[in-house]
């Protein structure tokens, strides 16, 4: 008599039944996330030319830097890198997350607010657009893209032929007066992600609306509309001053001495100031950093390009000068230093001997070493040329390198010293320490004029960041001589 084989138990088909369901599951996440993955944010304006090529504008913003992050439903945990550069007037920033690009960002180098576009493109048979040219300065410069893989990595100048041949996309914005204005991009981050970035400025800002114009070889220019990032219904009037004109503070006497007007082919006008600078006692020895900051009337700034260029129409300017003292041979106050060697000259006046501090210790400060300078580089303000160089150097973990960086956000030295006259700067070197911190290495450098006296003593001072002075003139550009 045969055996009837047993049956599984009811719970094992149970168990398969379940493997497959969590096998599908599993696939159809899968599916999911890739497609999830690949969502876009919405445009919220698009142009298309008469083949089909297509431009979609994702964002426009009034924002000092645009950021661009790829959308990712899920990033595993891995390492990351990012590369930081400047090129030209603009600044560029990528972030890398498991080979593909997390993040991208666009700036100017002054980081004053412009109007920022980001921005996709599709040829005509439905595939991502992307190039690896763009122009840059208001149109002056044209650039191409050095990339790692498909992220961009840096820039270089390109042979300036035909910027739209070599671009193939160019995106401009109107002036208010009929014409058109370019923007700085479109700059493609990644190939793969297919996004560009794009800035402006400045830009007309009394319409609630703003007309964009996009070029491709072979088509005629296409226009669309998109709110107006920059809208103000109205702004303030602004009195311009009489030239030459006359600013003063405590520390300087600033005056607006001439302002020319440039040779320019538009009716925009094209413009650069002239000043003289006095620096008051006790700064008599000191050559203060300058910086000039040029807004329009409708606070666009304008930046340089062989002199300032305002929207056509526009006559009224407002000037920002800036003066920041230099850290090495401003006038400190001991109170508001940190002393980190002291020394003596010897016999002859012409050579020291210098050793660090407690203080400069405890700070990680380690070796200071004095040579008669090789430097032909005179004092800009008693024109004698240095008699040594000091270098410091200093190390020590993350907490040391903030305290150094607290007390001297820009790593700069002073002397105190009657007979001399002390100028310099402190630079930064990092590497890594195993995988429980960060080790750093720092080193000061300093030249020192003058006419010290035999056997006089001095002390070298860490010193903090200088502040700022500045002075704002309104002028009326229609004054300006011509060069």
């Amino acid at each position: 008599m045969s055996e009837t084989p047993p049956s599984p138990p009811a719970h094992g088909w149970w168990w398969v039944l379940g493997t497959l369901v969590i096998i599908a599951l599993g696939l159809l996440a899968v599916v999911a996330w890739q497609r999830l993955d690949s969502i876009k944010e919405p445009a919220i304006a698009s142009a298309t030319f008469a083949d089909g090529f297509k431009v979609e504008i994702v964002r426009a913003e009034l924002t000092p830097k645009l950021t661009h992050k790829p959308f990712r439903l899920f990033t595993w945990a891995a390492m990351s890198e990012g590369v930081s550069y400047a090129r030209s007037s603009l600044l560029f920033s990528t972030k890398e997350t498991n080979g593909r690009l997390s993040e991208a960002s666009f700036e100017h180098q002054s980081r004053l607010p412009c109007l920022s576009l980001l921005l996709r493109a599709y040829r005509p048979d439905g595939t991502a657009f992307t190039s690896d040219h763009f122009i840059a300065d208001e149109g002056l410069d044209l650039l191409r893209v050095k990339r790692k893989g498909t992220r961009l990595i840096g820039c270089e100048e390109a042979s300036r032929t035909s910027a739209l041949g070599l671009c193939q996309l160019l995106v401009e914005v109107e002036d208010g007066a009929g014409g058109w204005l370019p923007f700085c991009g479109p700059v493609f981050a990644d190939t793969r992600d297919a996004h560009a970035l794009a800035l402006r400025s400045p830009f007309p800002r009394t319409s609630p609306t703003l007309r964009l114009r996009f070029q491709t070889p072979g088509q005629s220019p296409v226009e669309t509309s998109i709110p107006n990032a920059g809208y103000r219904s109205s702004f303030p009037s602004l009195e311009p001053v009489s030239i030459p004109a006359v600013k003063e503070s405590d520390r300087f006497r600033v005056e607006l001495t001439k302002l020319s007007r440039n040779a320019s082919h538009s009716t925009a006008l094209n413009f650069s100031p002239t000043f003289k600078i006095e620096s008051k006692p006790p700064l008599h020895l000191d050559q203060p950093a300058t910086d000039i900051r040029v807004e329009d009337m409708q606070g666009n700034p304008i930046f340089y390009s062989n002199g300032y260029t305002l929207l056509p129409g526009h006559k009224l300017a407002r000037l920002h000068y800036t003066l920041r003292p230099q850290a090495g041979t401003f006038p400190w106050n001991a109170a508001d230093v940190t002393f980190i060697a002291s020394g003596f000259w010897d016999e002859t006046g012409k050579m020291a001997r210098a050793e660090i501090t407690s203080d400069g210790l405890q700070l990680g400060f380690h070796k200071l070493t004095l040579t008669p300078s090789t430097s032909k580089v005179k004092h800009r303000k008693t024109n004698l040329p240095p008699l040594i160089d000091l270098k410091i150097e200093g190390a020590g973990d993350a907490a040391m390198w903030a305290r150094v960086q607290a007390l001297s956000p820009k790593f700069s030295l002073a002397i105190f010293s009657d007979e001399a006259v002390a100028f310099g700067s402190m630079t930064n070197h990092g590497q890594s320490w195993g995988s429980h911190g960060k080790a750093h290495d720092w080193t000061g450098n300093s030249s020192w004029s003058g006419s010290p006296k035999p056997g006089s003593v001095f002390r070298v001072a860490l010193v903090p960041e200088t502040k700022p002075d500045e002075f704002e003139f309104i002028v009326d550009l229609s004054t300006a001589q011509p060069k």
